[in-house]
């Protein structure tokens, strides 16, 4: 239309140019200003979307820091077995559920960035802020989970040395101190015990098994612990000792009863000799 206009030559042209370069102009600011507040509106968005994210994981990694730094390494064996395979399982959903979470957010701080927000120092400082601590949680569920794997080591070794000790202890007391009536009920009460010794062979094998493993959870574990591992160790092989004892002494036992009892059928035979040489010397003075 304007150009209609300016072909008729009309008088109020000059004026209708001015005002159609204003409202071109005017239009065009006010498109440019639409594209900032929608810039502004998408960032302040999507801003709001990251800060929550960011505020859900502090929360979960706070959460996961109170199981990371416990410090109870179970009252046995199969109590820190219980807690291993627990937190097994929480460091595996860490490692993988987590994880996935904190590279989720790194993602979205990243399209961000890219986007050039204009809380681009806000949002770096964010995503380093949860890097940060979800590394430290890492090294928390780490130094946990091989904190627990040495504590069921130990307590391990622990009641597999108060078992064989028990095993051991029994044994002892089985020990008879029946020495026999005559010579063959020595013998089988030799034979009992040989068998008893032969048995007692496999508790000399549990015995040596955990002695490598004291000196091995020593080695690993200086200090206290090993000093814990130390004492049970002499415990065990204190009670293995006194058994070997007790099984000598009952062996030395079972032979001098042999002895004797061989000793007492040989001088009831030779009093049976003499008794029936005196009959018949007694018979044959009887006869003449």
């Amino acid at each position: 239309m304007l150009n209609s206009l300016s072909q008729q030559n009309h008088p109020l042209m000059s004026t209708f140019t001015n005002r159609y370069n204003y409202i071109t102009e005017a239009y065009k600011q006010l498109e440019d200003n639409a594209k900032k507040r929608r810039k502004v509106l998408e960032d302040s968005y999507n801003l709001f979307h990251f800060n929550r994210e960011v505020a859900e994981l502090n929360v979960y990694i706070s959460s996961k820091e109170i199981v990371a730094n416990c410090n109870d390494l179970g009252r046995d064996y199969e109590h820190v077995q219980v807690l291993e395979n627990k937190f097994n399982e929480f460091f595996t959903e860490l490692t993988t559920v987590g994880q996935g979470r904190v590279e989720e957010l790194c993602v979205s701080g990243e399209c961000l960035l890219d986007n050039n927000h204009t809380m681009t120092p806000e949002i770096k400082l964010a995503m380093a802020t949860i890097q940060t601590k979800w590394s430290s949680l890492l090294d928390l569920a780490t130094n946990r989970k091989e904190t627990l794997a040495s504590s069921v080591e130990l307590h391990k070794y622990h009641r597999d040395v108060k078992v064989l000790i028990s095993r051991i202890q029994a044994t002892d007391v089985s020990i008879s101190s029946d020495l026999g009536r005559d010579v063959s009920t020595v013998q089988a009460l030799q034979r009992k015990h040989q068998n008893m010794t032969h048995d007692v062979q496999a508790i000399r094998s549990q015995v040596e098994a955990l002695d490598e493993e004291n000196r091995r959870l020593q080695d690993l574990y200086p200090g206290a612990r090993a000093q814990g591992v130390a004492e049970q160790q002499d415990l065990l092989e204190g009670s293995w000792e006194r058994l070997q004892n007790h099984l000598n002494l009952r062996k030395e036992a079972l032979l001098s009863s042999s002895s004797l009892f061989t000793f007492l059928r040989a001088a009831n035979q030779l009093l049976q000799w003499a008794t029936n040489m005196r009959k018949l010397f007694v018979a044959e003075q009887t006869w003449r």
